[in-house]
C-alpha cells in the first residue's frame, strides 16, 4: 500500500493509505464533501452520520445509474465477435477473389 492522503470531512481528519496520487483522493474528497454541502443545506438534520450515509448512497446511485448506461462485459463481447466475424467474411471474400 502507498503513501498515508490526509483528508479532513465533517470536522474528522485522517489519512487514508493508497496507491491513488494524493491530487486524485483530494477530487474525490471534494466530490464526497460537496455532496455532504448540499445535503447539509437541504436536510434539517446536523447529524453527521446520517448525512454521510445519505450521501454515501446518492454516490452510489450515481455509480450505479452510469453502470446500467453502458453494455454489460458479454454485450460487449457478443458485439466484438460480431465485427471479428464480419472482418473474417471480408478478408475470406478478398481472398478468394484474389485466387
Amino acid at each position: 500500500m502507498g503513501n498515508g492522503v490526509p483528508i479532513q470531512v465533517l470536522g474528522t481528519s485522517f489519512a487514508i493509505q493508497t496507491d491513488e496520487s494524493p491530487e486524485y483522493v483530494e477530487k474525490l474528497v471534494n466530490y464526497v464533501k460537496t455532496k455532504i454541502e448540499i445535503l447539509q443545506k437541504s436536510l434539517d438534520t446536523k447529524d453527521s452520520m446520517r448525512i454521510l450515509v445519505i450521501a454515501a448512497v446518492l454516490i452510489a446511485d450515481e455509480l450505479h445509474k452510469e453502470r446500467e448506461k453502458r453494455p454489460s462485459s458479454s454485450e460487449n463481447i457478443d458485439e466484438l465477435e460480431g465485427i471479428t466475424e464480419n472482418i473474417l467474411a471480408k478478408l475470406d471474400r478478398a481472398l478468394d477473389a484474389e485466387n
